[in-house]
């Protein structure tokens, strides 16, 4: 019975240890692809598709003294590019044609993250030429719901784990020393695999995906190192309420021992008299 439980231990400690590091792996990508993160990390990949593509920053230096001109009665004016049509605030259109740019690479980044993408995740791959939904509200979605079954799972196995172990504060420093695993390794698994895709044609797209490894990995370490806390002071407990029982059974038995003695001597005054 005792092989059998140790047993189904390991096997749960191994499958928790899967699904950690998926969750792990799925959190980096879900902080990464929070709005404020991509509109920061994006910005030299859109301009470079705008400048490649279409040479943006190139017209609107061509064109800037029109639009300049053209703001001078108005409050904004509409730049048509192959790209889309931008509504500029004249007050940008005051500070020069790179401050156009800029907002214009802005508005891209916005238009490229809320877009209605009409496909399934992988799907996808297959109607866009350039996977720009990677960076979009709409993968966003995709690994949020993945992520949450896969917390599911990491809560149903510690349920078990928990269910299992002989000491109760064991499920807690194995859970702990898990969660260590997952993160100091894979943290350095994480930035190798950012140096071989960084060649790749889309390589700034997929590093945006994971360029928040550094605050998921310290997440990770603190949340290990309060499991194993926890685990270490169950353990202190349940160490001290044994050696509390110990005295009180060693003082127990100490009185037991007098009370004897006690009846013993009256018993034996009595035969005397």
């Amino acid at each position: 019975m005792g092989f059998i439980r140790k047993s189904i231990v390991v096997i749960i400690s191994v499958t928790l240890f899967i699904f950690l590091l998926l969750s792990s792996f799925l959190l980096i990508i879900l902080t990464s692809l929070e709005y404020d993160n991509v509109h920061k990390e994006v910005v030299p990949f859109v301009k470079n598709l705008l400048d490649t593509t279409t040479n943006v920053s190139g017209k609107i230096s061509a064109v800037y003294p029109m639009i300049n001109k053209s703001c001078e009665n108005k409050t904004s004016f509409y730049f048509e590019t192959p790209q889309g049509i931008f509504n500029l605030s004249c007050d940008v259109v005051a500070e020069g044609s790179d401050a156009i740019f800029e907002d214009i690479v802005s508005k891209k980044i916005d238009e490229i993250y809320y877009k209605n993408y009409e496909c399934k995740f992988f799907d996808c791959f297959k109607k866009e030429d350039i996977p720009l939904f990677l960076v979009s509200k709409h993968s966003l979605d995709y690994f949020r719901h993945l992520y949450v079954y896969t917390l599911i799972i990491v809560g149903l196995l510690f349920i078990l784990l928990f269910l299992f172990v002989s000491n109760k504060s064991n499920s807690f420093i194995i859970l702990g020393s898990l969660l260590l695993l997952v993160s100091l390794p894979f943290y350095k698994i994480i930035l190798f695999f950012l140096r071989i895709i960084n060649s790749g044609p889309f390589s700034k797209l997929f590093a945006v995906l994971l360029s928040n490894s550094t605050g998921v990995y310290l997440k990770y370490l603190i949340i290990g190192l309060l499991f194993l806390g926890v685990g270490a002071i169950m353990k202190l407990f349940s160490i001290g309420f044994k050696i509390n029982s110990l005295i009180e059974k060693f003082f127990d038995k100490r009185k037991s021992n007098k009370e004897k003695d006690s009846e013993e001597d009256s018993a034996e005054n009595n035969k005397k008299i």
